[in-house]
């Protein structure tokens, strides 16, 4: 992906006129992303449009977010509007930052990559007025029984941004396995699956503040007193023998 002086130029250049500064670092996807950059050092405008097969102009993006509030909940709302006209002019506008993300996941997901070369839109004009039916949209990630590396949570995370889902369930620990390494007691992660294969607080908190910043909040979940039987490899006596 680009750098922050980098991706806030591409800002610019689409004309992006009130942007956040969490918005300034991850508004683009790094998929889309790399298509533009990609797209960029060809001669050919990096965004074409087309309508029954005609090109049009490079296409313009102009985003307007109401709030800087970056604060995320159940409730934040995450509605927005995109409009793509013929002429290659769109605007896009949300009451929020997580909102404004929505908006320009769906804008990038307009775009088709042809064999032939370039980028282009179809079926033009586009007007759009979207919104989430469930406050609750997202899936459960379960280490506890089988450890996944922090690069695939990271992954998945990304992934749920694109379908504007927008809670990640950690199912992080349980009988079988401990694989979360606190400060406070770390020797319940000697029930881990295997010694490498644990979380400390700082790899969770940066997972948390990964999805944030794509819309994602991080629901962490600890069994106790159930569900539990793993604690007792590292620190013994501290479950019911039973």
């Amino acid at each position: 992906g680009l750098g922050e002086k980098s991706l806030a130029e591409q800002l610019k250049n689409l004309g992006c006129e009130h942007c956040a500064h969490r918005s300034q670092l991850v508004l683009w996807r790094d998929q889309t992303v790399a298509m533009l950059e990609k797209e960029a050092a060809r001669p050919k405008p990096p965004l074409r449009g087309t309508v029954e097969g005609k090109a049009v102009p490079t296409l313009e993006l102009t985003l307007n977010v109401d709030s800087d509030d970056e604060s995320l909940s159940a409730d934040t709302n995450v509605s927005y509007t995109l409009d793509v006209a013929v002429t290659g002019s769109a605007s896009a506008s949300s009451p929020t930052v997580f909102g404004a993300l929505n908006a320009l996941a769906s804008f990038s997901q307009l775009v088709e990559k042809p064999r032939t070369g370039g980028l282009m839109m179809r079926g033009l004009p586009w007007a759009i007025a979207d919104a989430p039916r469930f406050a609750h949209r997202g899936t459960l990630v379960d280490t506890a029984r089988h450890f996944l590396p922090l690069d695939l949570i990271r992954q998945h995370i990304d992934a749920l941004a694109w379908a504007k889902a927008n809670v990640m369930h950690w199912h992080i620990v349980d009988s079988q396995a401990v694989p979360f390494k606190g400060t406070a007691v770390p020797a319940l992660a000697l029930g881990a699956w295997a010694p490498g294969q644990t979380y400390s607080a700082k790899d969770v908190a940066g997972i948390v503040a990964f999805a944030k910043d794509r819309g994602v909040r991080v629901m962490i979940e600890v069994d106790t007193p159930g569900h539990s039987a793993s604690w007792g490899v590292g620190v013994p006596g501290v479950v019911a023998d039973c």
